[in-house]
């Protein structure tokens, strides 16, 4: 058995150790409590302003990525995986902006379905970058439909009455947790591994911004929430340094 036979076994059983554990503890509910967002300040006619507004900095990320692929040479699998990642941000700043006018659970799902999009893409990424390059397609072809799925399937069981947020959840789990793992275990492009960190450092630090929505606006004058849109999209600019690294040392070998 090959090393990279191994690797994928051992995210497979990771995976499914996780999977198991979501679904055992049983549905999650969404907190009604979610949708009340610190800065709900209405400026130049908009409602809850700052969180829509912000939302610019995912449309200007995806479409300066999507440019920037333009000029930056790389394989098929790589500029598909990108192009796919920054479509979704672009999507993401609308449906977030969406969501945002008018917070509820309906709005809600049009703000998660594009996020989806992303994660997937970026998580195939990784296996493309740092397991096997072929792998990253048609790795992105399962996980999209299951990841938007998860989305759908939230929105149908709260319509129903009892909602469950276990499965999209978990597509946002497991990318934290696996993508760790696959840069410890693989020996591939090492120079890529440490902007990848940074990525996963930002999203972390905006995953905690969010959760300190309240203790922030009052600190700062901005929101938690805000702050991890505009951290968010940070991300997105790391990745084109990413490709950039990926495009440079495919010119080199």
């Amino acid at each position: 058995m090959t090393a990279m036979a191994k690797y994928l076994i051992l995210l497979a059983l990771v995976s499914l150790l996780i999977l198991t554990g979501f679904t055992i503890i049983g549905p999650i509910e969404q907190n009604p409590a979610y949708h009340h967002f610190a800065d709900q300040r209405t400026m130049i006619g908009l409602p809850n302003a700052l969180n829509v507004l912000s939302n610019i900095a995912f449309l200007m990320a995806g479409l300066y990525g999507l440019l920037t692929l333009r000029h930056l040479s790389l394989n098929r699998a790589y500029r598909l995986l990108s192009q796919i990642f920054f479509i979704g941000l672009i999507l993401t700043s609308v449906g977030s902006a969406y969501y945002h006018l008018s917070p509820t659970n309906e709005t809600l799902v049009w703000d998660r379905i594009p996020m989806t999009v992303s994660f997937a893409a970026f998580c195939s990424f990784i296996i493309a970058v740092f397991i096997k390059e072929s792998a990253g397609p048609k790795i992105l072809w399962l996980l999209l439909p299951v990841s938007i799925s998860s989305v759908l399937y939230w929105g149908y069981s709260e319509r129903m009455g009892q909602g469950d947020l276990r499965f999209y959840l978990l597509v946002q789990f497991l990318p934290l947790v696996l993508t760790p793992l696959v840069l410890w275990v693989s020996p591939r492009q090492p120079v890529i591994k440490r902007n990848i960190w940074i990525i996963l450092g930002l999203y972390s630090v905006a995953k905690l911004a969010e959760y300190f929505d309240g203790p922030l606006f009052l600190l700062l004058g901005m929101s938690g929430h805000t702050l991890k849109h505009l951290i968010s999209a940070l991300t997105a600019i790391v990745f084109v340094a990413t490709l950039s690294l990926l495009s440079t040392h495919r010119n080199h070998d």
